[in-house]
Parts: C-alpha cells; sequence; structure tokens
C-alpha cells in the first residue's frame, strides 16, 4: 500500500458535509473543488441527498467511488442535518465538520 493509499483510508480529521437536492448541475464543480484541496489532513465528503429526481444520484455516484466520498441518498424527508452529524460522528477522530453548498464550491488552499 502506498502511503497515498494510507492516508487516504485513514479515519478522517476533516468531515465535509455537502447537503444536496436536486443539484445535479452544480455537483461536479463543488465535489471537485473539495477533491483539489491541498490540504495534508485526512478528509471524507459525505454527500447527503434528500431525494433528489434529477441526476443528482448519478453524479454522486461516480465520484462515490474514492473511497473519501460517501453518498449516503434518503427519502424526501428534509433531516439530512441530523444524518450528517450522524455519519460523520462515525469516525471518532473526527475534528473538523465543514457544510458546503454544492452552488459554492471551496478554493484550493
Amino acid at each position: 500500500m502506498t502511503e497515498k493509499q494510507r492516508k487516504q483510508n485513514a479515519e478522517p480529521v476533516i468531515s465535509v458535509i455537502m447537503p444536496a437536492y436536486q443539484e445535479a448541475a452544480y455537483m461536479e464543480q463543488a465535489i471537485v473543488s473539495v477533491i483539489n484541496q491541498t490540504c495534508t489532513q485526512t478528509w471524507e465528503l459525505l454527500i447527503i441527498d434528500d431525494g433528489s429526481t434529477d441526476r443528482t444520484p448519478e453524479v454522486a455516484r461516480t465520484y462515490a467511488k474514492d473511497p473519501r466520498i460517501r453518498y449516503i441518498r434518503r427519502k424526501k424527508t428534509g433531516a439530512w442535518l441530523r444524518r450528517a452529524i450522524w455519519e460523520s460522528n462515525g469516525h471518532m477522530g473526527t475534528m473538523w465538520r465543514f457544510w458546503m453548498r454544492t452552488t459554492g464550491g471551496m478554493r484550493t488552499n
């Protein structure tokens, strides 16, 4: 296992939480902005889909092949925040949580 693979599989220190509902038009740019970060800490991206009927699931699943990205699909309930916190709490080492809109993106650090 290479050093890069080991870091990607390590327990994340940073959780980026991206709620998504009908966001297919913006998701790819937002996801790529997270991937392109030069942060040396381990991170995870949680995409919480609240029942989208557009191409959101297809776009999210494409990127969820990366082990640092998890796609969670829910029925339309509006309770994505509780689910996101619960999912990121599954990693006891998570120290930071960031909320991100798909229309925002992240500037590379």
